[in-house]
């Protein structure tokens, strides 16, 4: 029994490892592509992605 709870809880961490990863990934991706445009390009691409995501019609950033 003990051992089959071991398991499990590896199962976790590991699936649990993995989605970090996945996240970090993709926030290195996101800088990475950021670190080359500017504000007023980086504020556009947050609100296209914002339309796209929520299913809005406009979308703004205030700053």
């Amino acid at each position: 029994m003990e051992e089959a709870n071991l398991l499990n809880d590896l199962h976790l961490t590991v699936r649990e490892l993995s989605n970090t990863y996945e996240e970090l990934s993709l926030l290195y991706e996101i800088s990475d592509l950021f670190s080359t445009l500017d504000i007023n390009e980086i504020c556009e691409n947050l609100a296209n992605e914002a339309i796209t995501t929520i299913g809005v019609k406009t979308a703004a950033v205030l700053f």
